[in-house]
């Protein structure tokens, strides 16, 4: 059986990293559209909670995409 090529395995790890970047912004605009629905109700603590470790996730979100 022969190896993957280096260009092969770089491309599958861009896809892999991708995937994960895509699916963290998916989970994150779910979070911050519950954060709009807790300010239309004027739930100011339901909204900070939804608001909690945003930007934690978008630095991670950057990091992948710096290393893609």
């Amino acid at each position: 059986m022969t190896e993957p090529n280096t260009s092969d395995l770089d491309q599958a790890i861009r896809e892999r990293i991708f995937a994960r970047v895509k699916e963290r912004n998916r989970k994150l605009i779910v979070r911050l559209e519950g954060v709009g629905i807790d300010l239309n109700h004027n739930r100011q603590h339901a909204a900070l909670g939804g608001l909690d470790r945003m930007e934690q996730d978008i630095d991670e979100m950057r990091c992948f995409l710096r290393i893609a």
